[in-house]
């Protein structure tokens, strides 16, 4: 009898024991007080508004004294790619390809010699991609479209679809482009 209980009660501790290993391996939900307090993201001097790879706004926010960041517009914003890897659940980021040239958000309008605000002419933001390879994406009024680039010596040319290309020019820190009589001058 007292072998039939020690071995019982053997049997329980090595099935609490896998139990508890197979639930701290698996996934799990937990509980936390998110803090937004209007939290600003500045890469070099440049306000970034975090978005996700759909273009929504994501709020940071703080948590038990821990500053929480979205990592693909941090990333982005440092020029690095980001991809996820759904079967590992891993985030990885890597350096761009050769060729590609950043994120850049637009920072200035001006018409016939007029400045006019950003937001006035563009009311969702303008942000152009250049990938490697030639080419990218450019989110206007709150939709993302294709686009294929050229540069050359600081000439760059914008291919939007087949009626409309933009020119422009691009230095480290600046682009300025000519979209159809505004200039739009745009800031990594």
């Amino acid at each position: 009898m007292k072998q039939s209980a020690r071995a019982l009660a053997v049997l329980l501790c090595c099935v609490m024991a896998l139990v508890s290993v197979a639930y701290a391996a698996g996934t799990y939900t937990k509980t936390i007080t998110a803090y937004y307090d209007n939290i600003k993201l500045s890469i070099n001097g440049t306000i970034v508004t975090p978005k996700d790879v759909k273009g929504n706004v994501v709020d940071p926010f703080t948590n038990s004294g821990t500053t929480y960041l979205p990592v693909r517009a941090v990333s982005e914003a440092l020029g690095k790619k980001v991809d996820w890897d759904a079967k590992t659940k891993t985030v990885i980021i890597t350096d761009q390809a050769p060729g590609y040239l950043g994120t850049w958000k637009a920072v200035k309008t001006s018409a016939s010699g007029i400045d006019t605000p950003v937001a006035d002419v563009f009311p969702k933001g303008y942000v152009v991609r250049l990938a490697a390879g030639g080419k990218g994406t450019t989110d206007i009024a709150g939709e993302t479209y294709d686009i294929t680039w050229k540069e050359s010596n600081g000439a760059l040319t914008i291919i939007y679809s087949d009626s409309y290309n933009w020119y422009g020019t691009i230095t480290d820190n600046v682009m300025v482009l000519n979209i159809e009589g505004t200039f739009v001058t745009l800031t990594k």
